[in-house]
């Protein structure tokens, strides 16, 4: 997002929303704007607007100075919308600029709505063209609901047509062919922008002088939709921009690529002609028209922009009431606009989206330069706080070789060598290799041993990560925690701990990128039950076997970490309908995920063959449904509980969800009401399985579709 000029813009008195200094009406909440000017002798149809001076009375923003989710300094507001508010913003850790947009009003209220915009904000995050801009984190914080995504300079085409009245075709068109290859890859995730506006498309710069375009808003959009899709209400709100929706967006039905390529061509009839398609005093009017009237071809609409027939032609099949007889694809849309252009010198570059890619790659922020950035600076911070520090990594990760050959440490035998419970001294493990350790005397009276194993994990061929297995087998007398700390980094990427004294830890598919990783067991000292905490126990008779080797899991097996929906197992019905796993480890938790163009059916089977322990109960909670936030206790294997709402016997099935909305279902072991008392704090982890399965399902009926209130 970018700064825009604030001559350009008004602010809507009812909702906040900013707009074009020429709007008649809230493209957000549809209340007409009010104006102190004097009263048009003509209906209104340019959008070169005479100055419209607007007094904003100013206000402190108690956001200004604010840090949110402990990264994002705001530094100052850029714009406010329907959706909320974007701020420009500076990451704490790295300084460097973004835009942060926050939910507002009702809508961040609303739990349905957060978790809705956070499903999308997950698909959004997909997205990688380079004329789409790019979001790269989003989630809750003390209560605010955030998106972040890159800092834009420059201006939105509506205020290009407001500063300079109608554009000539060449140019416009090659507007409207970037936007083309940002909308080629949404439709081809299954997602439809919904509001292709003037506002939502952004112009900006390279250094070299390019001109990149961006479109905005992805899928956010879709989040103030309701059943009765562009509803209007009983005090004449509209939900969407009317000079852009397309019919069936008004009538209430369901949009597909070819609403968003009505939408690109009733914009680009505005940039060429200077006025909308349809204009009307009231949204109602606007609506009215979209559904009855033809437009008016925009060759004869704007004479002197010299606009040839052809192209009226082009814009006018993109604006055929029925969609069947629109361009069917954005790639047809765009090869039609494309022939319009042919033998103009600049046309190649707009059309090949790998020469964009290079160009605008060295400008836009990435989540993977945001993470590399953080690790860097983590290692800076821990640096410049401690000197000890920097003699430690360096030595752990660039001359624990030089060290060992120094002192003539013999080859690795498959024990580790003592003393070993610091980053300087960790045992070096062949990647693969097993290791022999044992738990023994205390470190300190308040600090009981550590043993650290220094394990490079190999590349895997034409994967960025590779896959491995964990496994740490029992002590008789205390439970176990393995932690796994990444280059440079002091707080663990991953933890596993047993919870009881006995068992092991095993980890069959772990997903971690190639390169050196520190390996920390310890004591578990967690407590997980009411009483004492677990008391410091040595041991130096038994010993412990620690392997991280190459994992030979099946394909429907779960892959660590899964603990979220942006890394969470994926389903298919056509590929692989049915993946495995356990809640293994103390406080694990994960997330299996659907996607598909048709709807279908989660089924749960839980514990099959056997029961978990007592105290342990398997919650499902579905995210994306009907179901939507509703946790359910899966019982398998245990007779005599009571089914209810709450509690269901396995195999549980889910309703049917929507596929293409990408749903999941969050698995995870609570306290198991109906065991004796008393209750743990975290219910104990075991080796029982649980299976997700996809089944196909029929799409639920829909509610008729209610056509506009009309005065």
């Amino acid at each position: 997002m970018g700064q825009e000029s604030p001559a350009q813009k008004i602010f809507c008195t009812t909702c906040g929303a900013q707009l074009s200094a020429t709007a008649a009406f809230c493209a957000d909440c549809g209340r007409a704007i009010v104006r102190a000017e004097k009263p048009r002798t003509e209906p209104r149809r340019s959008l070169i607007p005479p100055r419209v001076e607007a007094t904003v009375h100013l206000t402190a923003d108690p956001l200004i100075g604010a840090t949110v989710a402990d990264r994002y300094v705001i530094e100052s507001m850029i714009g406010r919308g329907g959706m909320g508010v974007v701020y420009k913003v500076q990451h704490a850790k790295i300084g460097k600029v973004m835009a942060l947009k926050l939910l507002t009003g009702a809508l961040a209220r609303n739990p349905e709505t957060v978790s809705r915009f956070k499903r999308e904000a997950m698909m959004v995050s997909k997205l990688s063209h380079p004329n789409t801009v790019q979001v790269f984190d989003y989630g809750s914080a003390g209560g605010l609901t955030y998106l972040a995504m890159e800092y834009l300079s420059g201006y939105d085409l509506a205020e290009l047509i407001d500063r300079k009245g109608p554009q000539p075709f060449p140019q416009m068109a090659k507007v409207v062919l970037q936007a083309c290859g940002s909308l080629k890859e949404a439709h081809g995730h299954g997602m439809v922008h919904r509001d292709i506006k003037p506002e939502n498309l952004f112009l900006t710069r390279t250094p070299s002088g390019d001109e990149i375009v961006k479109i905005l808003d992805f899928g956010l959009a879709k989040l103030r939709e309701t059943p009765e899709l562009g509803q209007i209400t009983a005090t004449g709100n509209i939900v969407g921009t009317p000079y852009y929706m397309p019919p069936e967006q008004v009538r209430g039905e369901d949009v597909d690529a070819r609403g968003d390529i009505y939408s690109l061509c009733a914009l680009l009839y505005t940039s060429l002609t200077g006025s909308y398609v349809f204009d009307a005093p009231t949204p109602i009017g606007v609506l009215t028209a979209q559904l009855h009237d033809d437009p008016e071809p925009p060759h004869l609409r704007a004479p002197s922009m010299n606009i040839a027939p052809e192209v009226s032609e082009l814009i006018l099949k993109g604006l055929q009431k029925d969609p069947r007889n629109r361009y069917q694809s954005i790639d047809e849309f765009a090869t039609a606009l494309g022939a319009e252009l042919k033998g103009q010198s600049q046309v190649s570059l707009h059309l090949e989206s790998g020469a964009f890619r290079k160009v605008t790659e060295e400008e836009t922020v990435t989540r993977d330069e945001v993470e590399r950035y953080e690790r860097r600076l983590r290692r800076r911070e821990q640096l410049a706080q401690a000197g000890g520090v920097l003699l430690i990594l360096a030595t752990l990760f660039g001359g624990v070789h030089l060290y060992r050959k120094s002192t003539k440490v013999p080859p690795f035998d498959g024990n580790e060598r003592e003393p070993n419970h610091d980053v300087a001294t960790a045992t070096e493990v062949p990647f693969g290799r097993k290791v022999t350790g044992t738990l023994g005397r205390r470190i300190s009276k308040e600090r009981g041993d550590q043993d650290n194993f220094l394990i490079t994990i190999p590349e895997q061929p034409g994967k960025e990560r590779t896959t491995v297995r964990l496994f740490l087998s029992a002590l008789p007398n205390m439970g176990l925690c393995a932690f796994i700390f990444q280059k440079g980094v002091e707080s663990p990427q991953e933890q596993f701990c047993s919870g009881v004294h006995g068992r092991g830890i095993e980890v069959k598919a772990l997903e971690l990128r190639p390169g050196p990783y520190l390996f920390a067991i310890r004591q578990d000292l967690n407590q997980y039950a009411l009483g004492e905490a677990p008391l410091m126990h040595e041991n130096v008779s038994d010993t412990y076997t620690l392997s991280v080797e190459a994992s030979s899991s099946a394909d429907t097996w779960e892959v660590e970490p899964n603990r979220h929906e942006s890394s969470a197992d994926m389903l298919s019905l056509a590929e692989n309908p049915e993946i495995r796993g356990t809640l293994g480890t103390m406080k694990d938790r994960d997330v299996v995920c659907a996607k598909g163009a048709s709807f279908g059916k989660f089924v749960i089977t839980d514990a099959e063959g056997g029961k978990r322990p007592i105290h342990a109960a398997l919650q499902v909670t579905p995210v994306g449904g009907p179901g939507d936030q509703i946790p359910v206790r899966v019982h398998g294997g245990r007779p005599g509980i009571a089914t209810s709402e709450r509690d269901q016997p396995s195999p549980w099935t889910t309703p049917a969800v929507d596929l293409s909305m990408t749903p999941c279902v969050i698995l995870e072991l609570v306290p198991n009401p109906w065991a004796p008392r008393p209750h743990p704090i975290t219910p104990p982890a075991s080796d029982h399985e649980w299976r997700v399965t996809l089944v196909p399902a029929e799409e639920p009926p829909a509610e008729p579709a209610k056509e506009p209130t009309r005065k």
